[in-house]
């Protein structure tokens, strides 16, 4: 039920935090590799600026790496900036804030239909229930890095998620149809015997049976 579902999340919560807590240094180490947490915050500024210059319409998709150097003046120059490692910036740079606004609005969509039907029926729904632990994982994650960016994690996280969908969706309509069929037998059964007549035929003798002879 709904309030089973509740505890389970928060303990899920309670773990991935305390793994965090615990590995904060590994955590804190991977973040620094090769692209170290000010020079993040730097990229995000100079994206930001990439915003500012063309909120509406952005610079179009996939052009980061050719924008993002008419911008670059606060991170580090060891390198050519491919992402910005932060999905959600490089989105709205690139696609601009209204285009944005779409792009979330359908996700949310999503999530909200999947939160809404989960659980809802006595069916299990564990492609549902995993659709949404990615799109947890990845919202977090895209954050700090720009892993749904990759075609193979891309097409990985759709792919469970539209399974996910459809399975929650063919769930709730045998939940809605289930009742309506039951009631649909239950009147028929009763029209039946209704309807039903008894009907007498009489036997005719075997005298009437008999044809006349002269």
């Amino acid at each position: 039920d709904r309030r089973g579902m509740a505890v389970v999340f928060i303990a899920v919560l309670g773990v991935l935090f305390g793994v965090a807590a615990v590995s904060s240094d590994l955590l804190l180490g991977r973040l620094q590799t090769g692209v170290g947490s000010e020079d993040r915050l730097n990229a995000y500024r100079d994206t930001l600026d990439m915003i500012v210059a063309r909120p509406w319409l952005g610079h179009g998709a996939g052009t980061f790496v050719d924008a993002f150097p008419l911008f670059h003046s606060r991170a580090s120059s060891f390198g050519v900036w491919t992402h910005a490692h932060d999905s959600y910036l490089q989105a709205v740079a690139e696609l601009g804030i209204p285009a944005f606004a779409v792009l979330t609005l359908a996700i949310l969509i999503v999530v909200v239909t999947l939160v809404r039907n989960v659980g809802r029926t006595n069916e299990l729904q564990p492609v549902a229930t995993a659709g949404l632990a990615v799109l947890a994982a990845v919202a977090f994650h895209s954050v700090v890095d720009f892993s749904v960016q990759m075609q193979a994690v891309g097409l990985t996280v759709s792919v469970l998620v539209g399974a996910g969908l459809g399975e929650t969706l063919a769930c709730k309509a045998r939940s809605l149809a289930a009742p309506a069929h039951s009631g649909d037998s239950e009147s028929t059964r009763a029209f039946q015997r209704r309807e039903t007549i008894n009907v007498t035929i009489p036997v005719r003798s075997a005298q009437s049976q008999t044809a006349p002879t002269r």
